[in-house]
C-alpha cells in the first residue's frame, strides 16, 4: 500500500520539535563560539542556567524577550539563531 500524500508532510508537532532542535543547536554553538558557560550565559540574560539548558535541548523556546536578549549578548543576527523554514 502506498503512503497517501498525507503521510509525506511532517505533522506540526513534529515540525515544532524539528524548531527547537535546531534552534538549540545553533544556541549552544553560539554560546560556546562566545565562550559562555551555561550559567554565565544565564546571568547575563537573568534567568537559570537549566533554562538555558532546556533551550539548548530544544524542550522550550525563549520568549521574545529574551530572544532578544540573546542577540544582543551573543552578538548575533536573528539568522544566527533561526532555523530556515
Amino acid at each position: 500500500m502506498k503512503p497517501s500524500n498525507n503521510d509525506k508532510r511532517m505533522k506540526p508537532e513534529m515540525i515544532k520539535q524539528s524548531f527547537r532542535a535546531q534552534f538549540g543547536y545553533r544556541l549552544r554553538e553560539c554560546r560556546k563560539r562566545q565562550r559562555f558557560t551555561q550559567t554565565q550565559l544565564g546571568k547575563e540574560i537573568e534567568i537559570t542556567n537549566t533554562t538555558i539548558g532546556q533551550w539548548e535541548k530544544g524542550t522550550y523556546l525563549p520568549t521574545l524577550e529574551h530572544f532578544s536578549r540573546l542577540l544582543k549578548v551573543l552578538d548575533v543576527k536573528p539568522e544566527a539563531l533561526l532555523p530556515p523554514i
